[in-house]
């Protein structure tokens, strides 16, 4: 036992726990927590006879070492720190702790030594024990064990990793896990799993636990609130339009031709007419325009001819087509023809 064990200690109101390492953001967790408690501790003088304990705790703790009862050497190392509480106990206890496999328990000790308050006039062991035992955590950090639980579901899972205390996330959570076989607890949404997971030395586990959202509820239609029309058959009316219309569309177009004849034979006929005037002297002409004269005659006569016929036809193609409107059925039940006569064009408006 050094004389570093005869110094007085700060007692530790209780064995402190902070949580166990998960994240960076929850290590920080635990370090304020440590703070928390090491600013609250008060200094008490171990008494005479707990140093004396103390010392042959850490004895005995060293020859159990050597002879290979790392397990007991733990306990004694457990034993001399719960009275001492200094860093050379603590840091004995994190050795014992490491050679046994506890590599969590071992980093969360070193983290009590390295918490320690420092005071002024205080022992060299105290700061060499600080420096080794930041040595020790920087070396176990990376034989620690991880386990990435990864949540993928619609609600916040709940994890538990050995029977320790649940954490709750919505996305996932990094474990510090001895080096061996873990038993894993994922609950959420209903679901719960409990997976196994191996993992050796510095080598990270992950395990997914993936609860897809739920389907939506099938979309109902509104009941429809129209009420069907029924629809009367509409009854054709006489069939005598049918006939009479195509008759007084023939005969209106008979009578468009007509007027356009009788048009075009009467301005030739002009044309004529004002040439022989021009050759023409007292109503008589000499002989050589006697062919024109008999032309000017004939386009005459049909000119005439044309206008009677066409008038004639035209004006019965526009009683029938009157007639034959009145009597018309509804639309969408026929065909109609209308026509459409102007000085400047001729057309017909067909209905269907």
């Amino acid at each position: 036992m050094t004389a570093a064990a005869d110094q007085p200690k700060t007692r530790w109101p209780g064995k402190v726990r902070c949580g166990w390492a998960v994240s960076p953001r929850l290590a920080s967790l635990a370090i304020a927590c440590g703070l928390a408690v090491a600013g609250s501790a008060h200094a008490q003088a171990p008494s005479a006879a707990d140093r004396d304990r103390a010392r042959d705790l850490m004895l005995e703790g060293r020859v159990r070492r050597h002879a290979h009862d790392l397990q007991g050497a733990a306990g004694k190392f457990a034993e001399a720190h719960a009275i001492m509480g200094v860093p050379t106990t603590g840091l004995e206890l994190a050795r014992a702790q490491a050679d046994l496999g506890t590599l969590v328990a071992a980093r969360r000790t070193l983290r009590e030594v390295l918490l320690f308050p420092s005071r002024d006039g205080e022992p060299e062991a105290f700061k060499k024990a600080r420096k080794e035992a930041e040595e020790l955590d920087s070396q176990l950090s990376t034989r620690v064990a991880r386990l990435k639980i990864i949540c993928q579901a619609y609600e916040p899972c709940r994890i538990s990793v050995d029977g320790q205390p649940e954490l709750t996330t919505s996305q996932e959570v990094s474990v510090e896990v001895d080096p061996g076989r873990h038993q894993v607890v994922v609950s959420g949404c209903g679901k719960v799993e409990k997976p196994e997971l191996d993992v050796t030395e510095g080598q990270q586990g992950e395990y997914r636990f993936v609860v897809p959202p739920p389907a939506p509820p099938p979309v109902v239609p509104p009941r429809s609130t129209v009420r069907p029309v029924a629809i009367q058959p509409i009854e054709p009316r006489s069939s005598q339009s049918g006939v009479v219309q195509p008759l007084s569309v023939a005969a209106l177009a008979l009578g468009t031709a007509g007027l356009v004849v009788g048009t075009v034979t009467g301005l030739q006929a002009r044309s004529k007419v004002q040439q022989l005037r021009a050759n023409c002297t007292d109503f008589a002409c000499p002989t050589s325009e006697s062919d024109h004269l008999r032309s000017a005659d004939r386009l005459a006569t049909a000119s005439t001819v044309s206008f009677i016929i066409g008038g004639t036809a035209a004006a019965a193609g526009i009683v029938g087509l009157a007639w034959s409107a009145a009597t018309r059925p509804a639309p969408g039940s026929a065909i109609t023809i209308q026509p459409l006569l102007s000085w400047n064009r001729v057309g017909a408006r067909v209905d269907f």
